[in-house]
């Protein structure tokens, strides 16, 4: 569809409510954006789709979007998961400021990181450019082989190994009522970290809304 016929399809992966979530509050709104941005993507001879089924697989699209609409403290929590099916894909991701993306990033074409409407439509056309493109791909085919079931088996197995392991054996080690204190230690603990995290939500949810 697109000149060059590099870029055919473009889409989106999670809820079709919040893939372009820090311009809306509402799904009536978001549906009638999707409206616009569908036509400036056509006008670029993009297709864009929206899909809350079979979100992991990215085998028939040339590129995903990727974007959360969620407080800072949240988004520390979220994995890079749609970038590392996009690695396995083969395929560009255009994703939003997420810190586990930016912990993995090791080059420019590892990702497209965006923020804006203006944004992803600079990315993709971008993405328009056959050597662009192209080097993409080679940086995705590089960093799948990091990423493989293999390599994650084995990062597991060094977490059991290496961390896991010997907590679990210092934890036997103690008496019966160390244990008992040393559980109930944590569980306060917990407790004091989770208001803590409930109060800052809170703070950078109503920033977040105030913004849009």
């Amino acid at each position: 569809t697109i000149e060059l016929k590099l870029l055919r399809h473009a889409i989106s992966v999670g809820r079709s409510h919040i893939v372009i979530p820090f311009m809306f509050k509402s799904k009536r709104i978001v549906i009638g954006f999707f409206d616009d941005f569908r036509t400036s993507l056509e006008q670029k001879g993009v297709v864009f789709e929206t899909r809350d089924t079979c979100w992991y697989d990215y085998s028939d699209v040339d590129a995903i979007l990727a974007l959360r609409g969620l407080p800072n403290i949240e988004l520390v929590t979220k994995p890079a998961t749609k970038l590392i099916n996009a690695w396995l894909a083969g395929v560009p991701a255009l994703i939003g400021p997420e810190p586990a993306c930016r912990e993995l990033r090791e080059s420019d074409y590892d990702y497209i990181e965006v923020n804006s409407v203006q944004e992803i439509l600079e990315g993709l056309e971008r993405l328009k450019d056959a050597n662009e493109y192209a080097s993409f791909q080679a940086q995705a085919a590089r960093r799948s082989k990091q990423v493989s079931q293999e390599e994650t088996c084995n990062v597991w197995l060094a977490t059991f190994e290496k961390e896991i392991i010997p907590c679990w054996q210092r934890w036997r080690a103690r008496s019966q009522s160390g244990r008992r204190v040393h559980f109930l230690g944590r569980c306060l603990w917990q407790h004091v970290l989770t208001k803590k995290w409930k109060n800052q939500w809170k703070r950078e949810k109503s920033r977040l809304d105030l913004s849009t």
